[in-house]
């Protein structure tokens, strides 16, 4: 038990720890967090009172063209990441035999990229006032005009929330770094929280929360940044934030961002059986 605390703890406070001289800067981790209706206290952890969940789906979703070559990430290293930082803010993955979930959790990770395409337009024709004099004084037609079409505009808007920034009367440099982050490829986390009363008894998806999480993928990967990534996200989870939130290392590093109260992860039944047979 003490080891799995560990653990719990060590996973939070390893973004704390100064990079090694010549490693890539931290990236800042934009966090677009959302509540959908009201979340009873029920489901919400109190002191000593944590809400047991069980994992429903750990899925790879690309959004968009995936950058060829980019490194993916390991299934189970995301959901052992989770679980930890779960735990970390009052939520614990309900064991065979152990109290009720209530709630259903959905992992979803992957890249992020805006697909596009130029189409060339043909030109508006042009007003005629009846035959010129000399056809060969006439000017060339105008080029034909270019069309961005974005595929998937509407999935990176959300990634980014950017529909929380137009809803928010944000300064020029927020929306200039979120407009870039939706132009620019990324790799995400996204955590969401079903109520699994809802899904038994109603057989509905009734979705109460979302945590987004994404950085840029131009100088880091997936797998190298899921304990920064998650880490940043931790303090959000389950909470409506009004607009996006870029959290950098100034931020990480702040002694008044407080996590909530660590709890132990219920080490898997067959490791405790492994300890026994030793």
């Amino acid at each position: 038990m003490l080891r799995s605390l560990f653990l719990v703890l060590a996973s939070v406070l390893a973004v704390f720890v100064a990079p090694a001289a010549g490693a890539p800067k931290p990236p800042h981790v934009l966090i677009v967090s959302d509540v959908l209706g009201d979340v009873p206290d029920s489901l919400r952890p109190q002191p000593g009172k944590p809400i047991h969940y069980v994992i429903i789906g750990k899925v790879e979703n690309d959004l968009g063209t995936p950058i060829a070559g980019e490194p993916r990430a390991d299934p189970a290293v995301i959901e052992r990441e989770v679980v930890k930082v779960l735990a970390s803010q009052g939520f614990l993955p309900t064991a065979v035999g152990g109290p009720m979930p209530a709630l259903a959790i959905l992992i979803t990770w992957g890249s992020a990229v805006l697909d596009t395409s130029e189409i060339s337009m043909p030109p508006l024709p042009q007003p005629s006032f009846g035959a010129p004099a000399d056809p060969t004084a006439l000017p060339p037609p105008p080029p034909p005009d270019t069309v961005l079409l974005a595929y998937n505009q509407r999935e990176i808007a959300a990634l980014v929330g950017a529909d929380k920034a137009n809803r928010n009367l944000l300064d020029s440099s927020r929306l200039a770094a979120i407009n870039d982050a939706a132009s620019t490829s990324r790799v995400y986390i996204f955590i969401g929280a079903f109520d699994i009363e809802t899904m038994l008894k109603k057989k509905q998806r009734k979705l109460l929360w979302r945590t987004r999480m994404s950085i840029p993928s131009t100088h880091h990967s997936l797998p190298d940044s899921i304990g920064i990534m998650l880490a940043s996200a931790a303090p959000f989870l389950g909470r409506e934030v009004a607009a996006p939130v870029f959290i950098g290392e100034s931020d990480r590093r702040k002694a008044e961002v407080q996590m909530g109260t660590p709890y132990v992860v219920p080490e898997p039944a067959k490791a405790k059986a492994g300890k026994k047979a030793r």
